[in-house]
């Protein structure tokens, strides 16, 4: 780590980060918890950005072999508006095949992913 924001990728700045997110996969049926990647950030994480780290991070571990069934944030500001565009986007996607949803969650590359929030948060 040397210090700077980088939310990876072209997002990189020479703002000091002071914070980070770290996205990490947690087994339901096998004993596994595994850090997948670190994001540094100077004031935390635009919803914008998350929500493109979101998706590029089910995308790289789905193509490791991960099955992502859910993910789990607290209730933070930029977790609930990049899960809201996560819905809105399925939303789309679905009304422009002329579907109707019946899932619980939103879509990335037509598999569905839960959306759930931390217990000790709520």
């Amino acid at each position: 780590m040397d210090g700077f924001e980088d939310s990876g990728g072209e997002n990189r700045s020479q703002r000091l980060a002071d914070k980070d997110r770290v996205f990490m996969a947690r087994g339901i049926h096998k004993k596994l918890k595994q850090p997948l990647t670190y994001y540094f950030n100077s004031g935390g994480m635009k919803s914008a950005v998350l929500t493109k780290a979101i998706k590029d991070m089910i995308r790289s571990a789905r193509s490791s072999g991960l099955k992502m069934v859910a993910t789990v944030f607290d209730q933070g500001g930029p977790n609930r508006a990049a899960i809201n565009s996560l819905y809105e986007e399925t939303k789309r996607n679905f009304a422009l095949q002329g579907k109707e949803n019946h899932g619980f969650g939103f879509f990335i590359d037509d598999e569905e992913v839960v959306p759930l929030y931390d217990p000790p948060h709520l």
